[in-house]
């Protein structure tokens, strides 16, 4: 896809050395996290945005949570951590 080429190109460009690491789905795990923790959205409202039912909701916490993700901010994502809950 267009999409798909500009991102490649662009990645290229910048000189990330691991560009084949991301794709046009990279949006989609983006988005939910943005969503959660920018837009306060609940995570049935993230649910709805990504198509996902109650029994795919896994998916969603994947995204979330990955084991590769930098954990030090993991708590931001987190709606009954303290320090959100101040906020």
């Amino acid at each position: 896809s267009v999409t798909s080429r500009s991102l490649t190109n662009d990645l290229q460009d910048l000189g990330y050395k691991s560009w084949t690491m991301y794709g046009t789905h990279s949006f989609r795990r983006g988005g939910c996290q943005h969503r959660i923790k920018n837009k306060n959205w609940t995570v049935d409202m993230v649910a709805a945005w990504g198509g996902w039912s109650q029994v795919e909701a896994i998916t969603m916490f994947r995204y979330f949570y990955s084991p590769k993700d930098n954990h030090e901010f993991m708590g931001d994502y987190d709606r009954n951590a303290p320090k959100r809950q101040q906020m």
